[in-house]
């Protein structure tokens, strides 16, 4: 177990946190599981079957086309954040459920950049699973909101 924080940026730690669904344990919220697969592609690189064979499992449908891919991605992306911004339903005793996030990542040039995204999810067979997603035009970060570069500062006196 890790005492190190959990890449979600929930503020606990990854054993406290990710890490159990990583090893396991289902996902009580449509939430909970998206942070789960952020950490997993952020922590990716680590072990890439590992945190492959998680989001497959975690994805309705997921092929081994899209496997591979997400394997060879784990070197080329470093996934700095997560912001959740907005989620609707999902909650234990619901059968699907939204959450809409931008997560900041650094590209294989080095730029900064962000995926913003409003993923469906549903619960199948008890577990909850990412269903898809509507992909929407970057999310600008309040100047007074934390940076998504974890420096503790407001975002206008870091990277704003």
């Amino acid at each position: 177990m890790t005492q190190a924080p959990c890449p979600c940026g929930s503020g606990n730690s990854y054993s406290q946190c990710c890490e159990r669904l990583h090893d396991g344990i289902p996902a009580e919220t449509a939430e909970q599981l998206m942070r789960s697969r952020f950490s997993a592609f952020a922590l990716g690189h680590q072990n890439p079957p590992f945190y492959a064979s998680y989001l497959q499992a975690t994805h309705v449908g997921a092929s081994e086309d899209e496997i591979d891919s997400l394997m060879q991605s784990f070197n080329q992306q470093t996934w700095l954040s997560l912001y959740v911004l907005a989620s609707a339903r999902g909650l234990a005793s619901d059968n699907e459920g939204m959450v809409e996030f931008t997560a900041f990542f650094r590209s294989p040039d080095g730029d900064v950049q962000q995926l913003h995204e409003k993923s469906r999810f549903v619960r199948d067979a008890g577990h909850w699973r990412y269903l898809d997603g509507q992909f929407l035009p970057a999310y600008k970060v309040p100047r007074n909101a934390a940076c998504w570069c974890g420096s503790g500062k407001k975002h206008k006196h870091c990277h704003g």
